[in-house]
């Protein structure tokens, strides 16, 4: 399934350095006050009623937070949940500066800079943009001015966003797995938005079809999202559990936008047949999602690890676990020469003709020279890539 590994190989972790700023963002000097952003203090969820969690999209931003000591920090992050504790709202968030997970309270976020440049009050943006509510603080005449009752509003913004937010995450990964994502990709994954936000208010699944506004928010949330890799991995799952009609409209709306820019990629060609095959052995057994996927990243993540001291490759016939650029690739990042063609009438030391399926003459005629022949296994076991 190549375009797993395309769009897991390409998608962001913890390691993975911050998305491009706008020039006017990072002309900003960044202060970091980080040692006082920690997961205990009083970003710990306190006792209480038990937390509302809420996955949220993978939306890349900086923001410009304010602790309970009052030290202020601007930092690049990616938002990835929420969560609703008592008084309190929780954002979780990968911190691109410490290159791991923190928690922020959201009334402490003053100030939100999207990757586009573009300011936003703190309040408002989780507000208005998330379609995440903040506690709104009133005083009771009848209660000690010193107590507070607090009242969370109802969540209807994230209603529908919740309800697409896997394969909606699934499509801006994609739109993002070439390097790029264009306005024509955002036109044609909002709407699908809008066509879901339909198909779920006919099934009863969403109270009302989200407003201009809301939809106006969300299309802001998809041109900064930045999905991540743990996340996308459970996204792709719900997406291929999704029943059969949801599915189907995936697909086309998969094939439109990985044709939107004018510009297909070999991975991106097979990307609706193959997904629609891996569709149809879920509906068989839903377990082979989680199976699978789990097969691919490990095998996608996995660094080559050997050292080939300058080691002279050829590869002949087409290799079953990776395409043939992506095994001269890791020759060249393993210390090791790469040549398309050998004279096997000279005589070749630490050189080796790596066989996949289909070889023919190449084959032949390095036996006759004495050349060493590899096969697939054995090479990605000498580049440190097999167990």
């Amino acid at each position: 399934m190549s375009f797993l590994s395309w769009i897991f190989g390409r998608a962001s972790t913890k390691q993975s350095p911050p998305p491009e700023l706008a020039k006017e963002v990072i002309g900003q000097e960044i202060e970091d006050s980080t040692e006082t952003v920690t997961q205990t203090e009083d970003l710990t969820p306190s006792d209480g009623p038990s937390r509302d969690h809420e996955a949220l999209e993978n939306l890349f931003c900086q923001i410009e937070y304010v602790d309970a000591a009052g030290s202020f920090s601007r930092r690049p992050v990616t938002f990835m949940s929420a969560d609703y504790n008592g008084d309190t709202v929780l954002i979780t968030a990968l911190c691109h500066m410490r290159k791991a997970m923190r928690t922020f309270r959201a009334d402490r976020i003053k100030c939100v800079i999207t990757a586009d440049g573009e300011v936003f009050d703190g309040a408002d943006f989780v507000t208005n943009t998330l379609g995440i509510s903040i506690p709104k603080k009133r005083h009771s005449a009848a209660e000690d001015i010193e107590k507070q009752s607090f009242i969370i509003p109802p969540r209807q913004p994230r209603e529908f966003r919740d309800c697409i937010l896997a394969p909606l995450s699934v499509l801006v990964a994609c739109g993002h797995a070439d390097g790029s994502f264009h306005i024509e990709e955002l036109d044609r994954i909002m709407a699908w938005a809008e066509m879901e936000a339909v198909h779920l208010h006919r099934n009863g699944e969403i109270a009302a079809l989200p407003t201009i506004e809301e939809m106006d928010a969300l299309g802001r949330t998809i041109a900064n999202m930045r999905p991540q890799l743990e996340a996308l991995k459970n996204h792709m799952v719900t997406t291929l559990t999704m029943n059969p009609g949801a599915v189907e409209r995936f697909e086309k709306a998969l094939d439109r936008v990985i044709s939107a820019d004018g510009i297909i990629h070999d991975e991106e060609a097979s990307f609706v047949d193959e997904f629609a095959e891996l569709a149809r052995m879920v509906r068989k057994d839903p377990q082979v999602a989680i199976k699978f996927i789990n097969a691919v990243e490990a095998k996608t993540l996995r660094t080559p690890s050997g050292d080939l001291n300058g080691a002279i490759f050829v590869f002949s016939g087409a290799l079953s676990t990776m395409k043939r650029k992506e095994a001269q690739d890791t020759v060249r990042a393993c210390n090791g020469v790469v040549k398309t063609n050998v004279d096997f009438s000279h005589e070749f030391y630490d050189a080796y003709l790596v066989l996949g399926a289909g070889s023919g003459a190449k084959r032949e005629k390095a036996i006759a020279s004495g050349l060493p022949i590899l096969t697939e296994a054995e090479f990605l076991e000498m580049v440190g890539l097999m167990d």
